[in-house]
C-alpha cells in the first residue's frame, strides 16, 4: 500500500459547490504565479482529480497504488500543494 497525504482547504473556486476537474501538485520550493500559470511547475509528484467542493471547502487523499507519492517527499521538512483548474 502506498503512503498518502490527505489534504484540506478553501477551494480555489469561491463559496460554491460542485466537482472540478484539478490538478494537484506538490513542490518542495513555493512556486510563482508565471511557473503555475504557465503549467511549468518543477512538481516532485502530480495527480488529476475530481475535486469535491462542498460549500467553498474540500478535501481530498493524495497517492495511489498506481501514482504514488516518492518516499522523498515524507523526507522534506515542508512541500507546497498547488490545486490547478484543467479547464483555466
Amino acid at each position: 500500500m502506498s503512503k498518502t497525504i490527505n489534504i484540506t482547504g478553501k477551494s480555489p473556486f469561491g463559496a460554491s459547490s460542485g466537482v472540478y476537474e484539478v490538478q494537484i501538485a506538490i513542490t518542495a520550493d513555493k512556486p510563482s504565479s508565471e511557473s503555475i500559470d504557465t503549467q511549468t511547475l518543477d512538481s516532485l509528484w502530480k495527480g488529476d482529480f475530481h475535486l469535491k467542493v462542498s460549500k467553498g471547502d474540500f478535501s481530498e487523499t493524495l497517492g495511489s497504488n498506481s501514482n504514488p507519492i516518492p518516499d522523498a517527499i515524507f523526507r522534506l521538512d515542508s512541500i507546497w500543494i498547488t490545486v490547478r483548474d484543467l479547464f483555466s
